[in-house]
Formats: structure tokens, C-alpha cells, sequence
């Protein structure tokens, strides 16, 4: 991520105010170059089959240190927002909008 001198900015950031993207099916979802995920809306009732972690330490996924469920095969509903970091996402079913940060 860029340096941003201003707090207001980075706050912004944080939110997605990078862009956003929808998901409507069940193909691999690419994150532009240098973001990453940070928040998940979800349209339709959702199901993933990836949803990888910026880093290890966020989500508890693949790592031995953090007792974390990686939320795969987890049903979510509609109109629910997910706040994370991750840098890939696939969904099994349902649709999402993706906000970059």
C-alpha cells in the first residue's frame, strides 16, 4: 500500500475506498496488484471454497499459532459484511462484492 500522510486517508483505505468488485460465480476472483480484500458484502446466500488470509496471523488459516476456522464450506447469509485482509477469494455458491484496500 502506498504511504498516506493524511489519517483521513488511510481511513478511507481501510474501507475499501480502493474499489470494489462483484462476484457472481464460482470462478477464481482476482485481487489487483498491491491491495487486497477488506471487506466482503454479500448479495445472495454464500458459500466459499477459498478464502485465503492476507497473512496467517489475521485469520488463524494455515497457521499452528491461532485456533481459527478458515470459513470454507461455512454458509453465510445474505446482506451480510465480512472485515478482514485477504488476497484471493472463490466462492462455492451465492454472489459478493469485493472492497479493495
Amino acid at each position: 500500500m502506498s504511504n498516506l500522510i493524511r489519517q483521513g486517508d488511510a481511513n478511507l483505505v481501510a474501507f475499501g475506498q480502493l474499489g470494489c468488485e462483484f462476484q457472481g460465480g464460482t470462478a477464481a476472483f482476482t485481487v489487483p496488484s498491491g491491495q487486497v480484500i477488506v471487506a466482503i458484502t454479500l448479495t445472495e446466500n454464500s458459500q466459499f471454497t477459498t478464502l485465503t488470509p492476507e497473512s496467517a496471523i489475521f485469520c488463524g488459516t494455515g497457521s499452528t499459532d491461532v485456533n481459527g476456522d478458515d470459513m470454507t464450506g461455512d454458509s453465510f447469509p445474505k446482506g451480510m459484511t465480512i472485515y478482514g485482509r485477504w488476497s484471493a477469494l472463490t466462492l462455492a455458491s451465492g454472489a459478493a462484492i469485493c472492497y479493495f484496500g
